[in-house]
């Protein structure tokens, strides 16, 4: 992926996420997304403009969450609740 592109997420209210009683912020989906991806943090802060020390604390709020340990398990939700086909 390169960096002109961007993590396309439902619109706010209509992800599977929000429909959950865990739910993310609109900014945490889409780093929900990019790791699933397979982008590295600092990969992710430079494609939605942040510091790596808040992707960093969104990452920490999508793992506690979603009771989540490891990126891998990000991109096994992100799978399972449709935000990657």
């Amino acid at each position: 992926m390169n960096h002109d592109e961007r993590i396309q997420i439902a619109p706010e209210g209509t992800s599977a996420l929000n429909s959950s009683s865990k739910k993310l912020s609109p900014k945490q989906e889409q780093v929900l997304v990019s790791i699933a991806k397979g982008l590295s943090r600092k990969e992710t802060a430079a494609l939605l403009g942040l510091s790596i020390s808040t992707v960093n604390t969104h990452c920490e709020c999508i793992f506690q969450k979603l009771s989540l340990k490891k990126a891998t398990d990000i991109a096994r939700y992100a799978v399972r609740h449709g935000f990657l086909s």
